[in-house]
């Protein structure tokens, strides 16, 4: 019987991401010709994880101008161009430019296409990294000041992980196959090399200090593009208390809300293959903290899940929480 599964409601996306769960999950496919597609830009090419020269605000205001931007929007929300759909908003792809891509505000349920509209330029606090960030938005107009569409940075990369319930629906959970997509992301992340972690937390304090935070709760928002770790979906921080968000974004990389979802399903879960995969990357993920001279925040609410539950047992050797804390302080590491 052929599996077909389409991407669960309410992705969050805000890139161009490839999304392989439908591929693995179709048995006309086999897992040989799933591993052996590796994960391309939109060029074809690994690309960096830095701004591109030419993707500025500047630089969308003078090509919106240039190719009469706003009347085309009808022809850019179309299905034929759809990329994905968040709570918020759904993306397209803009035809022939691999800079910027359209988020249409989904609470904008009436046609608008026949009401004036200005484009706004967004300032751009992170401009030396591309997490798929705003650089202008576009406003109806008469003063009104309501934000329809935003232009976002394009993302390259492959979506990784597993989006957690509610975001995904409980049977897409328990169907057969997403175990073995489980085990393929965990198997991906487990074999970068250790400078791919380095990277993402140099990557992450570069975002924290520039006031902002990653989305961490669905893995979706993190990108795999050959060994690189990207981000999409980052917010403002506006918490004065705020430290970081190392702790949960481990937790999300080890897709932690599909571990505990199903191993209150399954009696026999985590295999021993799950655990490997998970210490390793959990290795790695606190080495690269420690060549970064970086600490996990204790306040940290899916942090403190890990340590709590035996998911971070085989890295630490102990199921007692007390002592994994105490670990931790003595590599200096909280």
């Amino acid at each position: 019987m052929n599996i077909t599964l389409l991407r669960p409601h309410g992705i969050s996306s805000s890139s161009h991401r490839t999304n392989n769960n439908t591929l693995f999950l179709r048995s006309s496919l086999t897992k040989d010709i799933f591993q052996k597609s590796s994960p391309l830009s939109f060029t074809g090419k690994e690309s960096s994880n830095n701004s591109t020269p030419f993707d500025s605000t500047e630089d969308f205001l003078i090509y919106a101008k240039e190719t009469d931007f706003l009347n085309r929007i009808p022809q850019i929300t179309t299905y034929k161009n759809y990329i994905g759909k968040g709570f918020e908003g759904t993306v397209y792809e803009i035809p022939q430019e691999p800079r910027w891509v359209l988020k249409e505000n989904n609470r904008m349920s009436n046609n608008i296409n026949g009401i004036d509209k200005e484009i706004m330029p967004i300032e751009d606090k992170m401009p030396l990294i591309n997490v798929g960030q705003p650089v202008a938005r576009i406003e109806l107009g008469y003063g009104q000041a309501l934000s329809v569409y935003q232009i976002l940075k394009m993302q390259h990369g492959n979506e990784y992980g597993i989006a957690p319930y509610p975001i995904s629906s409980e049977s897409f959970l328990k169907l057969p196959g997403t175990q073995k997509l489980y085990k393929h992301f965990l198997t991906q992340m487990a074999s970068l090399p250790l400078s791919s972690y380095e990277q993402l937390i140099e990557d992450l304090k570069y975002i924290n200090d520039c006031g902002f935070k990653p989305d961490y709760f669905n893995p979706n928002n993190f990108l795999l593009d050959g060994n690189k770790i990207k981000m999409v979906d980052t917010e403002e921080i506006t918490d004065k208390n705020y430290q970081n968000d190392y702790g949960n974004v481990l937790y999300s990389l080890l897709i932690g809300e599909f571990y505990h979802f199903t191993k209150n399903q399954e009696q026999d879960f985590p295999s021993d293959d799950i655990k490997k995969l998970n210490t390793q990357i959990t290795t790695k993920f606190m080495t690269a903290m420690k060549n970064k001279d970086q600490k996990f925040s204790k306040d940290n609410t899916h942090f403190l899940e890990f340590l709590k539950s035996d998911l971070s047992s085989p890295y630490f050797k102990t199921d007692d929480e007390k002592k994994k804390i105490e670990l931790l302080k003595q590599n200096n590491l909280l």
